[in-house]
Order: structure tokens, then sequence, then C-alpha cells
């Protein structure tokens, strides 16, 4: 049964939700982690950044209407008949805001120099996060652990985890050659 405003299954608890756990324990520590070592680059930058960071926010939590139905109800009760932003709730703009919040200081943390050790901790921290916040409430919802949506999303977010951590270690020119960019 999917959880829908619509639908007979509503009772999705907030400390029942992985994702919200992932989000109040494993982001405050990656958080510490990373933040003394975030270097802001120019204003410019930091507003596409933003616009990344809320585009991809929205997106994650979109993909779930597609493939489950009302899956994000507490955020978008009613999205199926009002449209992304006509349809979300309170929560749901203080989710998108705190998600689109971490996403940014992420991809400020790839811009930013920092040493291997912080970089291997926010990467396996980040590694644990995403199963937590994406598969553990699919399974909630559809009693499967093995959905092909959940499971691709996990998947994404640690090869891309994984890659920027890469980047960070063995191709440090390149964020060298991005930051430049983005100076002037």
């Amino acid at each position: 049964m999917a959880i829908s405003a619509l639908g007979p299954k509503t009772d999705f608890p907030l400390w029942k939700h992985g994702g919200i756990w992932g989000d109040l324990l494993l982001f405050a520590v990656i958080n510490a982690v990373v933040w003394n070592h975030l270097r802001l680059p120019g204003l410019w930058v930091v507003v596409v950044i933003l616009i990344i960071a809320d585009t991809a926010a929205i997106g994650m939590h979109k993909m779930w209407f597609a493939g489950q139905e009302g899956m994000t109800s507490g955020i978008w009760p009613t999205w199926p008949n009002n449209g992304c932003w006509g349809g979300m709730s309170p929560a749901g703009f203080m989710h998108v805001a705190f998600m689109t919040t971490q996403i940014a200081i992420l991809l400020l943390f790839v811009l930013s120099p920092a040493p291997p050790s912080v970089v291997w901790t926010a990467a396996i921290l980040l590694t644990a996060f995403w199963p937590i916040s994406v598969l553990q409430p699919c399974w909630y919802i559809t009693s499967k652990w093995i959905d092909a949506m959940a499971i691709t999303n996990s998947a994404i977010m640690v090869v891309g985890t994984w890659g920027a951590c890469w980047v960070k270690l063995a191709r440090p020119e390149w964020i060298k050659f991005v930051v430049k960019l983005t100076r002037g």
C-alpha cells in the first residue's frame, strides 16, 4: 500500500522514516566534518549551485510519484492534481529547503580543498546515508526491499558520491580548474 492523501494508508509517521533519521543524524555529522573546509566561490556560482541543488531536491522527490503512488504525500499531498508548487505542504517547503541547503553544502565541499581524511569520512557517511534514506522508506511503503526505482536512486547517489571523492583525491587539478573559472 502506498502513502497517499487520496488513498487508504496515510500513517507514515516521521519516527519510522529512515530519511528523517538520516537527515537528522548523518547529515549533522557530515556537516560537522565538512563545514570548516567550505570555501565560498563568487556569488553567481553560489546562485548556480543553489539552482542545481533545488532542482535536484525536487527531482529526487518527483521521481517517487512516477513509480510509487503518493510516496511523498507529506510533502506533496495533492501533486498529481495541483502540480509541483501548488500541491506542496508547509512541511514539503521546509524539507525541500533543507535538502537544497544540504545538496548545496555538498556541492560547495566538492569545490573546496580538504584533506583526504575529511573526503573519505564524508564519502563513507554519505554512502550510509543514501540507502537508509531511500531504501528504508520504500520498504515501509511497499513492503519490498528490492524496488528498482529505490535501488537505482541509491546506486546513482553512491556512484556520484564516490565519483566526487575520486575527483577530489585523484584529480584535484580538475577542481582547481573549475574554481579558477568561477573566480573569473
